[in-house]
């Protein structure tokens, strides 16, 4: 009988990964001890140049398993910082705390009851214990520690995944790195005004009180944070950063680019692609808070924005408002139900997706509109790639420019930025 051959679960990164480590060259020493545990940034036994050129590497791959071919992208820019980046990490509670490689190997029991971390990969409810994340700042370790042990001595359970009963449930940790300013979210199954007001006073004893505290409440069963009632227990609604030179309040579900510096470099980057004059009209899709549409707006003539998400488009308002912005118009719009209607007469589109990309739907619209700029700004270039060979399929378009950012150092990920042109 012939054995059928396993297939390997290893995704193309993860093979990437060990292929370099198996060479031994453009190694590093990591970071932090959970790197080979935690799903977070588990490219951190290699440099940082040698990450840039996987990335690189990466999308070529990307954009030819599409069959995309010649690939006008040469290389990746590189973040500020490699460590401590991040201005958004979300850590999980749970009640039953997964093992590292090394603490399995401790002498001495360790309390497996209560955890506050990050999910180890392989299946749900494994969530590592962090003293620390090696891709947030320090105010935000600490934070992470001083609401954790809260919690655990806070006599309420964390949640469990199987029964689906606990209290403590997920920590949103943002920081505004141009302002110093902060907000902390605890997402919790059901409201509680005391212990928000005990964890406030603890926090503020410990010199630790974050400019926003807000208490996200959800019921729902799924493993995620979205859909969470926030209340705010101590602060302003929204904590303020600024970005390419414009000022930006910032809510506990809103969504903004999560590397501050970097995401500087990407708004230059789309603001030489469009080449804006003045006079154009343009769309930003999945506008978010508007960290893309501000600036594009303020070298336009008028700029639409849709979002799905209600939050993001308020913020999205208030900060044209707050920058004295004009011509902008945000409109909650689900675009996995295709282009927006009644658009004429625009000059560029700029899409700014989530990872699992634009649906067929919208793709289909977009086509049809035929702008004559479309600006494709992927966090995902397997996806991207996947959308872009669409719009190329019509015989519209032409891809006249790429340029990568490297968004998130010591981890697979990276975003990358295309330019398409309409073919007279």
């Amino acid at each position: 009988m012939r054995r059928r051959k396993r297939r390997s679960r290893k995704k193309p990164a993860e093979i990437a990964l060990d292929s370099v480590l198996a060479e031994g060259k453009g190694l590093a020493v990591p970071d932090c001890v959970m790197h080979r545990d935690c799903g977070g940034c588990s490219w951190q036994r290699v440099s940082y140049p040698r990450q840039l050129k996987m990335k690189l590497a990466s999308i070529r791959e990307a954009f030819a398993a599409a069959e995309i071919e010649d690939v006008p992208l040469e290389e990746i820019r590189r973040s500020p910082r490699a460590f401590g980046y991040r201005n958004l990490m979300e850590f999980s509670f749970s009640a039953r705390r997964w093992l590292s490689r090394g603490e399995t190997q401790q002498d001495g029991a360790i309390d497996r009851d209560f955890s506050l971390g990050l999910h180890a990969p392989g299946g749900i409810g494994r969530v590592l214990q962090l003293e620390r994340c090696s891709i947030q700042d320090d105010p935000s370790n600490a934070i992470m520690v001083a609401v954790r042990e809260f919690a655990r001595s806070s006599g309420l359970g964390a949640w469990d995944h199987r029964s689906h009963e606990g209290f403590w449930r997920f920590l949103r940790l943002r920081s505004g790195y141009a302002t110093g300013e902060n907000m902390v979210a605890v997402v919790t199954s059901r409201r509680d005004d005391k212990v928000m007001g005990q964890l406030v006073r603890r926090l503020g004893d410990l010199n630790l009180l974050p400019t926003t505290l807000a208490n996200g409440v959800t019921d729902r069963v799924a493993d995620t944070s979205e859909g969470a009632n926030y209340f705010i227990d101590h602060g302003p609604e929204e904590y303020a950063e600024r970005l390419a030179g414009f000022d930006y309040r910032i809510g506990p579900a809103s969504f903004f680019q999560p590397n501050t510096q970097t995401a500087e470099l990407i708004v230059a980057e789309v603001m030489a692609m469009a080449r804006l004059k003045g006079h154009e009209r343009v769309i930003d899709l999945f506008c978010g808070a508007g960290t893309l549409s501000l600036p594009l707006a303020s070298q336009a003539r008028e700029l639409r924005g849709y979002e799905v998400v209600e939050s993001s488009v308020a913020a999205a308002r208030k900060n044209a408002d707050r920058n004295g912005v004009s011509g902008t118009h945000f409109e909650v719009f689900d675009l996995n139900a295709g282009y927006p209607t009644g658009l004429s007469d625009v000059d560029v589109v700029v899409t700014d997706p989530p990872r699992s990309g634009m649906h067929r739907r919208l793709l289909a619209g977009l086509i049809e509109a035929s702008p004559p700029v479309i600006i494709s700004v992927g966090c995902n270039p397997k996806t991207q790639a996947e959308n872009l060979a669409v719009i190329l399929a019509s015989g519209k378009y032409r891809l006249e420019g790429m340029v990568g950012v490297d968004q998130f150092p010591q981890t697979p990920h990276v975003e990358n930025l295309a330019r398409l042109t309409k073919i007279d």
